[in-house]
């Protein structure tokens, strides 16, 4: 089956740009519905990405071009963006592996900007390149999605959730 036809791939896709349009979009006119829509994204992004299966790159696989990488600038802008909104509720404590319990049992501390603004450079840029006419890129922008998840990215939606879920539901977004 073609990339562009299998559904998990196309799912993931539109996920993806459902997330990064929610950080594209600078400060929110309501934080407090922006926060339940990143919630609902970052929460379907992570869904679609677990259903996606491994590509295999083949010998003719064309490289997503650097110029689609998310640079620091960019990476920036998102990290700042997360914490104008959130303010001092951008920091949660967890575990970092919640499998190995630390020396003291104690929680290490999380920054959602950190979280959002890696996921964004971890996705960004196979989402950028999706629409080239070039299909060579299909593997290798599937891989850069799938691969991330598995060793990066998906470690920060995991670590992000429970704390977006805490203040979506229960804290909300405090005016300091």
């Amino acid at each position: 089956m073609h990339i562009r036809l299998n559904v998990e791939v196309v799912r993931f896709q539109k996920s993806a740009q459902r997330y990064c349009d929610l950080l594209d979009s600078g400060i929110p006119e309501d934080p407090e519905s922006w926060l339940e829509q990143v919630s609902g994204a970052l929460s379907d992004l992570y869904a679609s990405a677990f259903h996606l299966t491994a590509v295999e790159l083949p010998d003719d696989c064309a490289e997503v071009p650097d110029e689609f990488d998310v640079d620091d600038r960019e990476w920036k802008r998102v990290f700042d963006t997360v914490h104008e909104i959130l303010g001092l509720q951008t920091y949660y404590w967890h575990y970092f592996d919640p499998a190995v319990l630390k020396e003291n049992n104690e929680p290490g501390c999380g920054d959602l900007g950190d979280d959002l603004a890696d996921i964004y450079r971890d996705i960004k840029p196979g989402l950028q390149a999706w629409d080239l006419p070039d299909d060579r890129y299909l593997p290798d922008i599937v891989f850069g999605w799938k691969c991330p998840f598995d060793s990066h990215w998906g470690v920060h939606a995991a670590s992000a959730l429970p704390a977006l879920h805490s203040l979506t539901f229960f804290w909300g977004i405090q005016k300091e």
